[in-house]
């Protein structure tokens, strides 16, 4: 996205979470910007500390530090962001209990089905239909 963009989105329609993209760019260093722009880059699938050090192509530890510095020198900015990724992982986690939900559903009516045809000798729904 060119900086003519950046500037577009932000006066014509921003989202919050523009608008925290614009503040990280413009208070953080670079590298540190670098390490929260890529904790925020995927909004429905979060990213893992492992996953950005990988992007980025920089140790772990590199990324660790780079959060405790934007912690200790920007601690408003730093809640902000973390705010973020906490409402990101929130939602991925309501997705992933969903779905072990609806698993353990299939589950347990797969069970009762075989515990229906090894007694009765038929599927409950051939029985039903019957």
């Amino acid at each position: 996205m060119t900086r003519r963009d950046w500037f577009a989105a932000l006066f014509l329609d921003p989202s919050p979470l523009d608008l925290l993209e614009y503040r990280v760019r413009a208070e953080l260093p670079r590298g540190q910007a670098r390490v929260a722009l890529g904790l925020l880059c995927l909004p429905e699938d979060p990213v893992t500390y492992s996953e950005v050090a990988a992007g980025l192509h920089i140790h772990l530890g590199t990324v660790r530090t780079h959060l405790g510095r934007i912690r200790l020198g920007h601690p408003a900015l730093y809640a902000a962001v973390m705010t973020e990724r906490r409402r990101q992982l929130a939602t991925r986690h309501a997705a992933v209990v969903e779905v072990r939900r609806r698993r353990s559903l299939m589950w347990g009516r797969r069970r009762y089905a075989a515990r229906y045809r090894a007694e009765h000798g038929c599927w409950p729904w051939q029985d039903f239909e019957a």
